[in-house]
């Protein structure tokens, strides 16, 4: 497998808890805000499904800012090492 330790390698992964829950926080305002502006007229049921998806979307989207440009990772792998 790798080298001289069968099982491979092993790593500590970090995760920022409060980076993580402005993320969440920011995405559902927006989705919020845009189902809300979208969404008049509209039956509740379809409501309900424009703000997960906006938030998902919202979600996704800030992550991906937030670990590629702006350089501020959520998630991060902060060491390897040898797993026996």
């Amino acid at each position: 497998m790798n080298g001289s330790y069968p099982h491979g390698y092993a790593g500590w992964f970090v995760l920022d808890v409060r980076l993580l829950i402005l993320t969440a926080v920011t995405s559902l305002l927006f989705a919020v805000g845009t189902t809300l502006l979208v969404g008049k007229g509209r039956e509740v049921r379809e409501r309900v499904w424009f703000g997960v998806r906006y938030f998902f979307f919202a979600f996704a989207i800030n992550i991906v800012f937030l670990q590629l440009v702006f350089s501020t990772p959520i998630f991060r792998i902060e060491a390897f090492f040898p797993f026996p």
